[in-house]
């Protein structure tokens, strides 16, 4: 409700000004991602907007802008802010953000109906997810394509996409459960 919000806006305004008196700016950036997070909760993408301006590392202020844009149906905007943070992960070549950009400019895509352009970026996002051995991101990014396929009526497209997401899946699950069996013999010791 209207006042538990403004107390925990209270305590999160608090905390970003003690964390910028302390010269903790990433500790500021955090705590103002969690402010937007909250703004645009509560229907106020304005004030989140206002907010993510004001923030100095660009990734976070482009992924937050492009959140916000997208959760008020703006896809449009929601992917050119994308597009801005993945620019910046391929210059850092950070594999997990750049298939992390590709996924939500693939759901933004998806959420105009633009099926063909979706499928396009869950592949990127797969691709991506595979260099940096995220098997279960790579394997939720064929999920997706399996998805965009068949409402495209490409069903053997489709039903390729998802028997490929099944083998990850399980492979993904053989190797969770040859660890925590590891885990448990260790303990044993």
């Amino acid at each position: 409700d209207d006042e538990h919000f403004a107390e925990a806006l209270s305590t999160w305004q608090s905390a970003s000004l003690v964390a910028g008196v302390m010269g903790n700016t990433e500790l500021v950036e955090l705590v103002n991602s969690k402010m937007s997070s909250a703004y645009r909760a509560v229907g106020r993408s304005d004030k989140a907007v206002a907010l993510l301006s004001s923030m100095n590392t660009q990734a976070h202020q482009h992924l937050g802008m492009a959140n916000t844009y997208f959760s008020s149906g703006n896809y449009t905007r929601a992917i050119q802010f994308f597009n801005k943070a993945l620019d910046m992960e391929v210059k850092a070549l950070n594999q997990n953000g750049i298939a992390f950009c590709h996924n939500n400019i693939a759901c933004s895509h998806f959420a105009q109906g633009e099926h063909g352009m979706a499928i396009r970026s869950f592949q990127w996002s797969h691709d991506a997810s595979v260099n940096a051995n995220n098997m279960l991101a790579a394997g939720r990014a064929l999920n997706n394509v399996a998805l965009c396929e068949m409402l495209e009526q490409q069903y053997a497209a489709s039903r390729t996409a998802l028997e490929k997401s099944i083998a990850i899946h399980e492979s993904a699950y053989e190797q969770l459960q040859l660890a925590i069996e590891d885990a448990d013999a260790d303990k044993v010791k």
